[in-house]
């Protein structure tokens, strides 16, 4: 199936998209990361580590990083379109190592959480805060043709998703900080705020979207770390 899709996205080639998908990086500066490198296996190696690519980035160091439950469907090789080499990873937080010069909301130095997605704030979907449907940033062509409209991109999660390198390294590059990164207080530690990245925000929209209110009966099936945070938000 993987190899099937990875023709698909020769053949079929890719949508222009409002920020580059593949980092600039500088090899002189190597960094470990978290890459797939086929189904059941993962290796810890080292990579070039990223560098402002376009003036709207920023480049964190990467102080607290984990792994999703739909991580295993990359693990397993359920997942489509992901190339030998791809960095995993895209619930992660750290320190602004660099900033673009176009960056205006933060800092170098300031300490910050990155949203699972990454979203341009200027699209249609995103002037509607529909920030997981901005159609700016993920370039596969093959995720339109199948699905009939593209997420928006994601960190380390295939190149159905746009092929952006994760979280799970020393290094990463945040496209849009402005949009997509939220400063954290001091006095809030990485293992509580790591959890804004996804699992606070996806488990309480879960409960947003079903209605809860006050009274009603709810039905949890699963629960991992979204099941188990959505049954709190109840």
């Amino acid at each position: 199936m993987n190899f099937a899709a990875k023709v698909a996205e020769k053949v079929l080639g890719s949508v222009e998209t409002s920020t580059p998908s593949q980092p600039l990086v500088d090899n002189t500066r190597p960094m470990k990361a978290l890459i797939w490198h086929g189904k059941k296996d993962i290796e810890y190696v080292e990579k070039g580590r990223p560098l402002i690519t376009d003036q709207k980035d920023v480049v964190l160091k990467i102080t607290a990083t984990t792994i999703c439950g739909s991580d295993l469907h990359l693990y397993s090789g359920a997942m489509l379109d992901m190339h030998d080499g791809d960095i995993l990873g895209h619930e992660f937080m750290g320190i602004i190592e660099e900033a673009g010069t176009e960056v205006k909301n933060f800092k170098v130095g300031q300490r910050v959480a990155v949203a699972f997605d990454i979203a341009c704030g200027t699209c249609e979907y995103c002037k509607r805060e529909q920030y997981t449907a901005c159609d700016t940033t993920n370039p596969s062509k093959l995720m339109e043709e199948m699905y009939g409209h593209r997420t928006a991109g994601l960190y380390g999660y295939s190149h159905l998703t746009g092929g952006f390198p994760g979280g799970q390294a020393e290094y990463v590059r945040v496209p849009f900080a402005d949009v997509n990164c939220l400063a954290i207080p001091d006095d809030v530690p990485d293992d509580k705020a790591l959890y804004l990245t996804d699992v606070i925000p996806t488990s309480y929209h879960g409960t947003e979207l079903a209605n809860v209110k006050e009274g009603t009966v709810v039905g949890i099936w699963g629960l991992g770390p979204i099941g188990l945070m959505a049954a709190r938000w109840c």
